[in-house]
């Protein structure tokens, strides 16, 4: 049983604006990422609006290229249940890790 909580709602809801946001890409598929305090069956994929932000959120993470979406709802569609996407991933000062959560 995992006794870690959910992650809690910071502001208000937004409206997300997948298509031509960026992904990390490797073996074929996207860069899943697990992150420290969560389950270890909670995968996490990461989407960007710019390279330089992927490139310098992702230092030591590898990935062999990077991939646009093409159509923000048919690449929702594709995406297993399972895996959580994330779209302006960053560390606060703080070293905190700031996400917004894609709700589906």
């Amino acid at each position: 049983m995992n006794d870690i909580p959910p992650p809690k709602q910071i502001g208000p809801v937004k409206e997300l604006a997948l298509t031509g946001q960026l992904m990390p890409w490797k073996n074929s598929q996207p860069v899943l990422l697990n992150m420290q305090g969560v389950g270890p069956d909670t995968f996490y994929l990461p989407l960007f609006e710019e390279e330089d932000q992927l490139r310098s959120v992702l230092v030591g993470i590898e990935f062999e290229s990077i991939k646009m979406v093409e159509d923000g709802a048919e690449f929702l569609d594709s995406i297993p249940l399972d895996v959580i996407v994330i779209t302006n991933l960053r560390f606060t000062e703080e070293g905190n890790v700031r996400f917004h959560q894609v709700q589906r």
